[in-house]
């Protein structure tokens, strides 16, 4: 992961998509996410972790001349300006979003934290920093007032509960990641549309080999690090088990689940499901790139990666499949906010809070140019997003109810998944080996963040 800053910098001029957001990692997703405030947050104020102040707004007056300061993400800001506009017509109340660059969150975040910080009122928060931070920094959900939180997805949930087992924060959306297929190649061996669990996408394996067809491809060795624990987690998290405990300090993959996810892989590898010679592919962008060339039949794809062309007509999507029949798993790349416990406007940070996470606003968020996924149970099943929405939304309604967590934590488990995944395409390790490396090489890395 040595070149992570030279991609940051890379990415900071770039066009990047939601698809290329959610694949970051602990560290390489800091990259995406700096790139894509940058690209698509029209509103954002200019990347500073300093907040400016900007005239109130008008409204009844219950909160004119409050004027919050919002420490935000960036990609989520255009989300939080309809929030906002909705609570200053109702209390006069206004609100400065300042996009900090993704980078540098963890150290502002670590320094009001510090030095108890009052300047910043609404807090920016992701499933890595509720991990690292929410519990120093946040007040519980609870203390907001009345919100209906059963509405929420119960992985929304969990993601942005904070490691002493609070909810902290609540996502403005909920993006997954899913799974795309060829249409037509699949009806080469002559089916519809692909099964609903890996065992059945690998039994295809030689169907798919028979006609010249490349099954599937992924980028388990890709640039950078951090797609072999992404594709680990997709496929781990479809059954139900935790990777780690609330406050992170055990792994809890040391089980039989974690064992048939690498027995799981181990078999796809053998059989060629996935193509090994596309096993170092740089990224998942370009694996979607090679996909809609038109002779490769599956692939976990963004929910946002849409072909263009004639290609689109062969383009099927669906729920990621699982390791046992019914269930499915992916991972979450949802932004959130929260409250800062230090800030000294309180009452209207509540206010505003309760008002940006309505099911009303929620509505909005979904609906608006921007397309945020849904967080809100209510909010999916409402008929203007299924008509908005139509392909996603049976996909959404599916995954909402799997498992989605990203596992973020305070230390980076990532690597070790990358060294365990080399050495299982290399032959040196099968699934049981790969399995008590990956257990040994995480539990060194838990040791050596509870020692310093």
């Amino acid at each position: 992961m040595a070149d992570l800053k030279k991609g940051a910098e890379a990415l900071t001029h770039a066009q990047v998509s939601r698809r290329q957001v959610l694949a970051g990692g602990l560290a390489a997703g800091a990259a995406a996410f700096a790139a894509a405030a940058g690209a698509r947050s029209v509103k954002a104020q200019d990347a500073s972790p300093t907040p400016q102040p900007t005239p109130a707004l008008e409204g009844d007056g219950s909160f004119a001349g409050v004027n919050l300061q919002g420490f935000s993400g960036g990609y989520s800001m255009n989300a939080e300006h309809i929030g906002l506009a909705v609570w200053n017509a109702q209390t006069g109340g206004n609100a400065t979003f300042t996009n900090v660059p993704f980078t540098e969150k963890p150290a502002v975040l670590a320094a009001m934290i510090a030095t108890a910080d009052s300047n910043w009122d609404t807090i920016y928060t992701s499933d890595n920093f509720m991990a690292r931070f929410g519990a120093r920094i946040l007040t519980p959900v609870a203390e907001w007032g009345e919100l209906d939180t059963e509405d929420y997805y119960p992985s929304a949930l969990s993601t942005f509960t904070a490691s002493d087992g609070v909810l902290r924060g609540l996502p403005i959306h909920y993006s997954g990641f899913l799974s795309a297929y060829n249409r037509e190649l699949f009806e080469k061996i002559g089916l519809s549309e692909p099964p609903k669990t890996w065992d059945e996408l690998i039994d295809l394996t030689p169907k798919f080999k028979e006609q010249g067809i490349i099954p599937s491809v992924q980028p388990w060795l890709g640039e950078g690090g951090i797609f072999a624990a992404f594709y680990f987690m997709q496929m781990y998290n479809s059954l139900g088990k935790p990777m780690f405990s609330d406050d992170r300090t055990q792994l809890m993959f040391d089980g039989e689940e974690g064992l048939r996810t690498f027995q799981t892989i181990e078999r796809g590898l053998k059989e060629g499901f996935w193509d090994p010679d596309y096993n170092n592919t740089k990224n998942e962008h370009d694996t979607f790139v090679l996909f809609t060339q038109g002779n490769i039949a599956f692939i976990i794809a963004g929910e946002d990666s849409v072909p263009e062309g004639d290609f689109i007509e062969k383009f099927g999507r669906m729920a990621n499949p699982g390791i046992v029949d019914g269930s499915t798993g992916t991972v979450n790349g949802s932004d959130g906010l929260g409250l800062s416990r230090f800030s000294l406007n309180q009452d209207a940070g509540k206010s505003y809070l309760l008002t940006q996470f309505s099911r009303d606003v929620c509505l909005q968020v979904a609906l608006s140019p921007d397309r945020y996924p849904p967080t809100r149970t209510s909010v999916l099943e409402d008929p203007a997003i299924q008509e908005y929405d139509a392909d996603l939304t049976p996909i959404w309604a599916v995954q909402s109810q799997g498992g989605m967590n990203r596992w973020g934590a305070p230390y980076d488990w990532n690597p070790v998944f990358d060294e365990v995944l080399a050495k299982m395409i290399s032959g040196e390790y099968d699934a049981a080996a790969a399995h008590q490396a990956a257990i040994d090489g995480v539990q060194a890395v838990i040791q050596e963040w509870l020692l310093a």
